[in-house]
């Protein structure tokens, strides 16, 4: 039988088989970037979910008092004349200084006339952060 001559197999290096130092730098400063996006996107979140916070509670709060006028307009032909601002602090409870953090204003949609108007708007002004005040207004149309 005829023998093969033998393949050549590949060598070997010196060094050991594992990363070098310019791999291990290049995976450290992806993972870095990486990180440092993922921070930077739960900042964001959660300054997202405090503003919803807040304008939920806005919202709340204009309902609220629209609640109450027509409450109040019930036995009478109009409600009471306006306009109507009323301080609110961050759990919705009144607050009578003006350092309040959210700020209602109600205000009729024409003045007294002939026909009183029963298209109302509140409007709630909030500080969000320094630089963002946070505005929202809701109307509502009371029923004679």
């Amino acid at each position: 039988m005829k023998q093969l001559p033998d393949t050549p197999r590949p060598r070997r290096s010196a060094s050991p088989a594992g990363f070098s130092l310019v791999e291990f730098i290049l995976v450290a400063f992806i993972l870095a970037v990486g990180l440092l996006g993922l921070g930077g996107m739960l900042s964001a979140t959660v300054r997202a979910e405090a503003g919803a916070g807040a304008r939920q509670t806005a919202l709340n709060l204009a309902e609220g008092v629209l609640e109450t006028i027509q409450a109040e307009a019930k036995g009478r032909c109009a409600p009471a004349p306006g306009p109507w601002l009323l301080r609110f602090d961050r759990d919705g409870l009144s607050a009578d200084a003006p350092a309040a953090c959210f700020t209602v204003t109600v205000t009729r949609s024409a003045p007294d006339g002939v026909t009183p108007a029963r298209l109302f708007r509140a409007s709630v002004a909030w500080a969000e952060g320094a630089a963002h005040p946070g505005r929202l207004s809701t109307f509502r149309l009371l029923c004679p």
